[in-house]
């Protein structure tokens, strides 16, 4: 209950009272005028009061979505360099908090747009940024086999298996990392360090993803085919994990600006 509220509806009633009370003992306006006034006044209050308290709640809400959202370092860099994305992110989830979507579908729905976000900005990131971040991918991967085939399927196929909750159940440094990485690619995809893509990289990039795709042909088959058709690897996890694997490994061997260029092609085509 907010107090503050009613004692200044009960004062200022009061001091609408005493004015026209005044105008009564002066014989300006009858008894029947005077409680019409204060009666409406009443009314009018608590009418206005009910939207304020409406429009405060409303602006709380965002607030706390917001303060929510900048809690996630990859936010906090697109509020600083790019305010009209993050105000469509955040007014996406003010609208869901709306419609009762449970923090679930909030959260599933927020990855979503990070993994989409952090892709489109591969483009522009620096090669080594890219590069570690690669490589923490892999060594995801890697910690996931050792957990479980079904696990790491998850991981390299979240939107397919069951949403982007599986990234919670690594550990919080590995958690801690990606986040901080992934914030650093997006920043540096800003900033005066970034990388502009040349029709020589995207040929060379071509030619090596040519030939990555006929090393892991021959070593899988059709069953490369699980990387466009992930439910053809629900009963080949373990193989659909070792594909992934091995794609990043391929990826990682490659001189620094062709491992980098071969990257922004598959985040491309996604």
């Amino acid at each position: 209950m907010d107090f503050t509220r009613i004692y200044l509806a009960g004062a200022s009633a009061m001091g609408v009272f005493l004015v026209f009370d005044a105008f009564r003992r002066k014989g300006w306006i009858g008894n029947k005028t005077l409680y019409s006034v204060v009666l409406l006044f009443v009314v009018l209050w608590n009418v206005g009061d009910f939207y304020y308290s409406k429009i405060k709640r409303n602006k709380q809400s965002i607030n706390k979505i917001e303060e929510n959202m900048l809690k996630a370092p990859m936010m906090q860099v697109l509020k600083q360099y790019d305010q009209e994305l993050f105000y469509q992110l955040r007014d996406k989830m003010v609208a869901m908090n709306k419609n009762n979507k449970t923090d679930q579908e909030v959260f599933n729905e927020l990855l979503i747009d990070f993994v989409k976000t952090h892709n489109e900005r591969f483009n522009f990131a620096p090669d080594q940024d890219i590069i570690s971040l690669t490589r923490l991918s892999r060594d995801q991967i890697v910690y996931a086999k050792g957990v479980s085939d079904d696990f790491c399927f998850r991981f390299s196929y979240p939107l397919f298996s069951g949403g982007m909750k599986v990234w919670l159940d690594f550990p919080e440094s590995i958690l801690q990392k990606r986040k901080f990485l992934e914030a650093e690619l997006v920043r540096n995809s800003y900033g005066i360090n970034k990388h502009m893509i040349t029709s020589d990289e995207t040929s060379q990039a071509r030619k090596d993803y040519d030939n990555m795709a006929s090393q892991l042909n021959l070593k899988y088959g059709t069953d490369l085919e699980i990387m466009s058709d992930p439910k053809k690897g629900l009963k080949k996890k373990k193989i659909a994990c070792e594909i992934s694997e091995d794609m990043l490994n391929y990826i990682l061997s490659l001189p620094a600006e062709r491992s980098a260029g071969i990257y922004r092609l598959i985040m491309s085509l996604n």
